[in-house]
């Protein structure tokens, strides 16, 4: 993969999608962007983005519960495997973005 993708997957995760979920109201709208960011990571690991230079970009200023999460969701994205068919890549991130999604609606819609 490019580094030209790397850079704007890296970006895509720090720009637009972090301010969006510290303003999202609905607990819909929290989980899809959760699972945005979530497929946007996993779209770096595949693309073999740095684990490091992901992390820094994952940091929501005063949101540290959001960045824990953020963390979290790196390591597991970094605990899987690089595949280099596009096909399986895209499937991995579909599949990564779906699981985080599925437990922030299970975990929000509990409290």
């Amino acid at each position: 993969m490019s580094m030209r993708l790397v850079a704007v997957v890296v970006t895509l995760i720090s720009g637009a999608l972090l301010p969006a979920i510290v303003s999202a109201q609905t607990t819909e709208e929290k989980c899809t962007i959760i699972a945005a960011v979530a497929e946007s990571i996993m779209q770096g690991r595949q693309a073999g983005a740095d684990k490091n230079a992901v992390l820094e970009k994952v940091q929501v200023p005063g949101e540290p519960d959001i960045s824990l999460l953020f963390e979290i969701m790196v390591q597991e994205a970094y605990s899987t495997n690089r595949v280099s068919n596009p096909k399986q890549r895209q499937h991995l991130s579909s599949e990564f973005a779906s699981q985080w999604k599925t437990i922030c609606l299970r975990d929000l819609s509990a409290l």
